[in-house]
C-alpha cells in the first residue's frame, strides 16, 4: 500500500497535463455571492477572472516562466538601480570625498544615519502614494527621482549639501522595496513568491560585483575636466540608473489583465496567459481583488493598519533590521549596539516571528476547520472581522 501511494503521488507531481487549478471558495456553489464580497467591482484584473476557467500545470508553468522573463527580470532591473544609487557613496569615499569636501568622518556618520533613519521613515508614506497612484506609475518616478539627485551629487559643495542630498535620496527611495514586493504579488501566488522574493535579494549581490569594478574605471576619471572622479562616479551612475527609471515607465503594466499600451498594443500576454495568472492569484488569495490598484487609503485605514497588534513584529523586524544595516558604514560606539540588535535579531527576533504566525494561522484554522461548509459560508457573509483578523486568512509563513 505504501509503495502505491509512493507511485500515485510521483504520477501526480509530474503529470503535467493535469488539472492545475487549485481547488477554492470559487468552486462553491455560492460564487457569485462570493464575487460580490470579494471582488471590488473596480478590479483592474476584473475581466481576466473567471471561476470556472481550467488550465494545466504545463501552461501554467509555461506562463509562470513568461512572468519571470517579463515582469520579475525587470523589478530585478529596477532593485538593481536602487543599489547602485543607495551604494555607490561607499566607493566615493575611497577617493578622498570628504577632503574634497571639508569634511570629517563624523559628518559622514551623520549623513548615513540620517539616511538610513529616513529610509526607514519615508516606507508609509511612500506605500500610500503607491496605493493611490499604482505601483507601475510611482516606481519609475521613484527611480527617477532619486536618480537624478544621485547624479547631481556631482555639483556637492559643502556639509550642508551632501546631508541634504543624503537625505532627499533617501526620501525617494524609502518605500521602493515594499512598492515592488506588493507590484510582484499582482503576478504571483503566495508558494510562487518566495523564490522570486530570493531572485530579487540575489540580484542586488551579483550588481554589487558589476558596480564594483565599474566603480574603479569611474573613479579612475579624477582630473578629467579638472574635477574629482568621485564626481564622475555619481553623474555617470546616476544618469545610467535615471534611463532604468524612464525605461520603467514603459516596461512595467498595471496588472497581468493591462498589459496593452500605445507602444505594445498587443500586450506582454495573451487572454488565456491573462486568464491563468489571474485565476492561480485570486484561488490562492481571493482578498486580492478586494481593492483596486489605484485606491488610496484613508486616515482611518492607515491608522487601524498601524495599531494592529498582528502586524507589530513585522514592523519590529523592519525597523531593527533598518537599523542594523548601519554596521556596514558606521564604526563608531554605535556599531556596538547595532551589533547586539543583529545578534537579537538573527537568535530572537526572527524565530520569535516566524512561531508567532505559525501560532496565530494554527489557531484560525483549528477554529476554520471545526466548521461545517454551511457554517463557513455563513461566516463568509455575515462577519464582521476584516483583514487579518478573518478566520479564513492566513499569514505567509
Amino acid at each position: 500500500m505504501r509503495d502505491e501511494h509512493i507511485q500515485l503521488r510521483h504520477r501526480i507531481e509530474y503529470d503535467w497535463d493535469a488539472v492545475a487549478t487549485q481547488l477554492s471558495i470559487w468552486d462553491s456553489e455560492n460564487v457569485e455571492e462570493y464575487k460580490r464580497l470579494y471582488i471590488h467591482p473596480e478590479w483592474e484584473n476584473r475581466r481576466a477572472f473567471d471561476p470556472n476557467f481550467r488550465w494545466t500545470w504545463r501552461e501554467e508553468r509555461a506562463v509562470r516562466r513568461k512572468v519571470d522573463l517579463k515582469i520579475m527580470l525587470w523589478v530585478c532591473i529596477m532593485f538593481t538601480a536602487l543599489n547602485i544609487d543607495r551604494g555607490n557613496i561607499s566607493n566615493a569615499m575611497s577617493d578622498n570625498m570628504l577632503d574634497d569636501l571639508g569634511l570629517r568622518p563624523a559628518d559622514y556618520n551623520t549623513g548615513q544615519t540620517i539616511a538610513r533613519v529616513v529610509f526607514l521613515v519615508a516606507e508609509l508614506p511612500s506605500q500610500i502614494i503607491s496605493k493611490r497612484i499604482g505601483p507601475d506609475m510611482w516606481i519609475p518616478i521613484q527611480i527617477c527621482i532619486f536618480s537624478l539627485i544621485s547624479a547631481l551629487q556631482f555639483f556637492l559643495k559643502r556639509r550642508a549639501s551632501f546631508l541634504a542630498t543624503r537625505y532627499l535620496i533617501a526620501t525617494f527611495q524609502g518605500g521602493f522595496i515594499p512598492d515592488t514586493i506588493l507590484y510582484l504579488s499582482y503576478f504571483y501566488t503566495g508558494p510562487a513568491l518566495p523564490i522570486r522574493l530570493a531572485w530579487y535579494w540575489m540580484s542586488s549581490q551579483v550588481a554589487d560585483i558589476g558596480v564594483g569594478f565599474a566603480a574603479v574605471g569611474l573613479l579612475s576619471m579624477r582630473g578629467v575636466g579638472g574635477y574629482a572622479g568621485w564626481r564622475w562616479l555619481f553623474l555617470i551612475e546616476g544618469l545610467f540608473t535615471f534611463l532604468i527609471g524612464v525605461a520603467s515607465f514603459f516596461l512595467v503594466p498595471q496588472s497581468p489583465a493591462k498589459t496593452e499600451t500605445r507602444w505594445n498594443p498587443k500586450g506582454y500576454f495573451t487572454e488565456k496567459e491573462e486568464k491563468i495568472i489571474v485565476n492561480s492569484v485570486i484561488c490562492d488569495d481571493p482578498q486580492k481583488g478586494g481593492m483596486h490598484n489605484r485606491q488610496g487609503l484613508s486616515v482611518r485605514q492607515i491608522w487601524k493598519g498601524i495599531k494592529d497588534y498582528n502586524m507589530l513584529p513585522l514592523y519590529a523586524l523592519g525597523l531593527l533590521f533598518g537599523l542594523a544595516n548601519e554596521l556596514v558604514n558606521n564604526r563608531s560606539f554605535v556599531s556596538m549596539a547595532l551589533l547586539v540588535i543583529c545578534i537579537w535579531m538573527c537568535v530572537i527576533q526572527y524565530p520569535a516571528t516566524y512561531f508567532y504566525y505559525r501560532w496565530r494561522n494554527n489557531s484560525k484554522a483549528q477554529k476554520w476547520d471545526a466548521m461545517s461548509p454551511e457554517e463557513q459560508h455563513h461566516y463568509r457573509q455575515t462577519t464582521t472581522d476584516k483583514g487579518n483578523k478573518r478566520l479564513d486568512f492566513r499569514f505567509a509563513t
